[in-house]
């Protein structure tokens, strides 16, 4: 968990934020928003200031995934999930936590490539096949072009895997999966 000052940019940042960063209390001069920002991956740092800023405007929390960049040189998926608090005085504070999802992000890519590449080759089975196909029949249509598709076939094929068996065929469609692929 977190809580930043949004008119001083203080903020305070849990031993779990710091773990997640590649801190320690000891090493980490991690005192303000900004010093945060510096951990945001480049690609996600304006997106989620972006967040931040509108969040503090409209006095609401905010959700986001975002990747972080430890010092180590890691990158880690993070949700991170904020809430404005107005005090009394009339002072905005963002309390907020921070969740490391990277096994969780890697588990779905890793589910995602299960299920639209083929094991032995690497190359998109035919869910996938038959989704980008799909996708350029669209487009075809709407601006009225052409789609062309090549089809190969391995004569004899099953002559190998029966004279050679499944090593040796694996291995022969490994060679022109990597072929295709160059």
């Amino acid at each position: 968990h977190w809580e930043c000052d949004a008119d001083s940019k203080q903020a305070y940042w849990s031993r779990g934020v710091l773990r997640i960063l590649g801190l320690t209390q000891a090493d980490s001069n991690l005192t303000t928003y900004n010093d945060f920002l510096k951990f945001v991956h480049p690609d996600d740092r304006n997106t989620l200031d972006l967040t931040v800023k509108r969040a503090l405007a409209a006095r609401k929390g905010y959700n986001i995934e975002h990747r972080l960049l430890r010092q180590d040189g890691a990158t880690r998926n993070v949700h991170q999930e904020a809430e404005c608090i107005v005090s009394e005085d009339e002072r905005v504070w963002l309390v907020g936590t921070l969740q490391d999802i990277t096994e969780r992000r890697q588990a779905e890519q890793q589910i995602h490539h299960l299920a639209h590449y083929r094991k032995v080759t690497g190359l998109p089975n035919r869910v996938l096949f038959k989704r980008i196909l799909e996708e350029a029949l669209t487009i075809s249509k709407r601006q009225n072009t052409s789609v062309a598709i090549l089809a190969l076939d391995l004569d004899h094929f099953n002559r190998i895997v029966d004279s050679f068996g499944y090593e040796a065929g694996d291995e022969l469609l490994q060679e022109i999966a990597c072929r295709l692929k160059e």
